[in-house]
């Protein structure tokens, strides 16, 4: 199926009909390409863009805002550039959405396409990767064995926005942070974190081990409570 998905990508971006015999070529002559393609994660290849993508509605022409919900999520879900996570914010009318992609041509056909829909408020945030902000650091991080693999997740923000600390003080306090959430990430933690680009800021998801409350999962999570902004609960949709 990658093979196939592989082949039409290609083909989008070339914008040519193919025979079979000429796909057979095209794959012979991108063996290395889609031998990347088959194993490197999308967050680990070169040039990749992210985004935090955020729509959030309301009751509008006798639509409910539930339904509006409903009609963004399988937009996101079944639309050609695929998200690497998808979660609607539990008790709110808002979906979140995180993009890994080639080219921000592709976040712009998304978020164009949504305000097609409805007259939502979309908001796209660049990101920087947790392993490309590792590495600008001077800590490189393994990147994570697997994605969030639960349905409920805690998402919050991390600010150092009001702290007034140096670039060098930053770096040297946060460096150590990323070393620590590696070890615990790979010791079984499911994080994801993401730095908002140009900012001292990060978003950060979560999922809970076993029968332990939010409450609990987060005071293992090495961050300050000080620190935190804006948690949510999200529901993480397939």
């Amino acid at each position: 199926m990658k093979y196939f998905a592989f082949v039409q990508h290609v083909l989008i971006k070339s914008n040519e009909k193919k025979t079979l015999s000429t796909l057979i070529k095209l794959f012979l002559c991108r063996k290395s390409t889609f031998v990347e393609y088959l194993n490197i994660a999308p967050s680990n290849m070169p040039g990749r863009l992210q985004f935090f993508v955020s729509i959030e509605t309301k009751s509008y022409n006798g639509i409910d805002a539930a339904s509006n919900v409903h009609r963004v999520l399988q937009f996101i879900i079944n639309y050609t550039v695929e998200a690497k996570y998808i979660f609607r914010v539990t008790g709110e009318a808002k979906v979140i959405a995180i993009y890994e992609v080639e080219d921000d041509s592709d976040v712009n056909m998304v978020t164009s396409q949504i305000m097609q829909i409805g007259p939502f408020n979309v908001i796209c945030t660049p990101l920087t990767s947790f392993e490309s902000w590792g590495l600008h650091l001077g800590q490189p991080v393994v990147p994570a064995e697997r994605k969030l693999s639960e349905k409920n997740v805690v998402w919050f923000e991390v600010s150092l926005e009001n702290n007034d600390l140096s670039v060098g003080q930053f770096q040297d306090m946060w460096k150590q942070k990323v070393f620590t959430i590696s070890n615990q990430r790979h010791s079984g933690y499911e994080i994801e974190i993401f730095k908002i680009l140009g900012e001292r800021k990060l978003y950060v998801f979560s999922c809970k081990k076993g029968s332990n409350d939010w409450e609990s999962h987060m005071r293992q999570l090495p961050i300050e409570d000080n620190l935190y902004r804006k948690t949510k609960l999200v529901t993480q949709m397939y």
